[in-house]
Formats: structure tokens, C-alpha cells, sequence
């Protein structure tokens, strides 16, 4: 019993990740990749992913409290489960959005007169409300009970979930969901000012400038050094995320780890200057590279 509790709060966890991993709104590659302990720069993405595509279309997301609306969404099922009515994820959607599904159109004025019915029509698409039914899940203000009919199919239906006072409480609910989208109207504004904009012309001998590669850093130390010194941070970082269960781009991005390994910082303020580390995981982690980097210095008798 006690393995089976153990099994149930890791896959929890390992959801509950899973979930945040899918309500970042970056490039989805580069978080992926950075999961991983590589860097991607999202440029290059170029809209192949959803977030991207989503931007590049005009689609605009941001973390909204939906806080109100899952109490309401809530406060639906528990009316309707007082009336003994059985309702399932796409039926209360469906409600939430103001349309009556197949099996509720015999109770028509039941269903109008719940508060939430309509709630969400016109602010949601019905895969962003779905979305928050299944996060009212993960967090267990609902829970999903299976019910066989008497056909002997079986049917999952919502409940009361165990948090569900938590909820009622005053626990806030934030979910990263798409806010607007361009219409057409937008588009055809769009196209009428791009017209009117003036033509600038091009410079009668324009200069070619060819910019240096990204990789092409300058070098304090010898190429082989670098890499040894770079593998050092690599193994660094990767104790530290087994001690603290945290993911590597959390403790430095692989690009800083390059860039340290580059410039081989000997001070906070050296470190600091440096893309990709930023003042935080200068004070988190700042002692630690600064040592790590001391200390194959003075190990191969090397002067930056």
C-alpha cells in the first residue's frame, strides 16, 4: 500500500511537470532542448513550433487568474451532482460555453438556469476551457469517477474533487491561455498602413558587413583547455541538479557554461559580465564556477 501511495506522488509530480512544460510560452524547442542541456537560440526556430506559430499568427498569450471561472465551473458539477445529474468533461464545457449538448437538450431549462451556463462564451475557445477543466483535475478540485450505464459501457464522469474546499477558500488558479487572436479586421488594417508607408530608398553603395560567427568568441586559454574546462561546469552542473532536483538550464544554460569556459572568470564581477549568467545564479552559484575555475588554472599552470 504504502509503495502504491509512493508510485501515485511521483507520477503526480512527474504530471505536474509534464503540465509545466506545456503552459510555457517560449519556443517550444527551446525549452525542450534546454531540458536536455543544449541551447537553442528560438530565432531559429523559425514559427516551426506552436508557440511560434501562435506569436507569428497574432495569437497572444499571457498567465490568467481563472480563478472565478473554475469556482464556477466547480459549484456546476456539485449542482448538478446534488440533482443526481452525471456529467462528463465535454458536456460541462459545452455548458461553460453556453451549448447544450445531445444528452442534456431534454432538460433544457435545468441546464440554462446554472449560473456558469454561457459563462465563457466569446472569452474561450472550447480547447482552452477543456484545458482548464483537466487542470481543475491535476490540482484535484475535480475528480473523474467511471460509471458503467445500463448497456454496460462505461462513462467517466466529474465530481467533487478532494481540494475542492481549497478552492472554494479563496486558492488562486493561474493558467497561461491565449487572450486574442487577429481577426481579419486587424490584417486588412494592417496591410492599409504597410501601404502607406513611405518607400525608403536604398543607399547608392550600400557596405557589406559580414558579421562574425555566433561561436567565435574570444579565447583566453587554449581550444583543448576550453573544452576540458567547459566538460568541468558540464559535471558541476549536473551534481547539483541530482541533489536538487532541478533541470539543468535552471542551474546555467549550456551557452553560459561555453561562454565561462571562454572567458574564464576569476572574480564575481567578471562572472557577472557575462551573457547567459545574469546576477542570480551569479549569487546562487557565483563561489562554486569561480572555484571550479581557480582551480583547473592553477592545476595546468594557465594565466588568462
Amino acid at each position: 500500500m504504502i509503495e502504491y501511495c509512493e508510485n501515485q506522488v511521483s507520477r503526480t509530480i512527474l504530471l505536474d511537470i509534464f503540465m509545466t512544460k506545456c503552459r510555457q510560452i517560449e519556443c517550444r524547442r527551446t525549452s525542450l532542448l534546454e531540458y536536455f542541456g543544449e541551447h537553442f537560440d528560438s530565432r531559429e526556430c523559425h514559427a516551426t513550433c506552436d508557440n511560434c506559430k501562435n506569436r507569428d499568427a497574432g495569437g497572444i498569450t499571457e498567465k490568467t487568474d481563472v480563478t472565478d471561472d473554475c469556482v464556477a465551473i466547480l459549484n456546476m458539477v456539485r449542482k448538478l451532482q446534488e440533482a443526481c445529474e452525471s456529467i462528463t468533461l465535454v458536456q460541462a464545457s459545452q455548458l461553460f460555453l453556453g451549448q447544450l449538448s445531445k444528452g442534456k437538450e431534454r432538460k433544457k431549462d435545468e441546464m440554462t438556469s446554472l449560473e456558469a451556463f454561457g459563462r465563457g462564451k466569446g472569452r474561450y475557445e472550447r480547447s482552452e476551457i477543456e484545458r482548464v477543466i483537466y487542470h481543475m483535475i491535476l490540482r484535484q478540485y475535480l475528480s473523474e469517477m467511471d460509471k458503467k450505464n445500463a448497456m454496460g459501457f462505461t462513462s467517466t464522469f466529474l465530481t467533487s474533487g478532494s481540494n475542492a474546499n481549497n478552492l472554494l477558500r479563496g486558492e488562486r488558479v493561474h493558467l497561461i491561455c491565449k487572450t486574442r487572436r487577429k481577426t481579419k479586421s486587424f490584417e486588412r488594417i494592417d496591410q492599409k498602413r504597410k501601404k502607406q508607408k513611405k518607400i525608403v530608398p536604398e543607399a547608392a553603395s550600400p557596405v557589406n558587413i559580414v558579421p562574425l560567427p555566433s561561436d567565435s568568441q574570444p579565447r583566453r586559454i587554449p581550444g583543448h583547455h576550453v573544452e576540458a574546462l567547459a566538460q568541468l561546469l558540464k559535471d558541476w552542473r549536473a551534481s547539483v541538479c541530482d541533489n536538487f532536483n532541478v533541470m539543468p538550464y535552471h542551474i546555467l544554460p549550456t551557452s553560459g557554461i561555453a561562454a565561462i569556459a571562454n572567458a574564464v572568470p576569476t572574480t564575481s564581477t567578471e562572472l557577472s559580465e557575462i551573457d547567459g549568467v545574469g546576477r542570480i545564479r551569479v549569487k546562487k552559484y557565483g563561489e562554486a564556477i569561480i572555484s571550479i575555475v581557480q582551480s583547473y588554472l592553477q592545476k595546468h599552470n594557465l594565466k588568462p
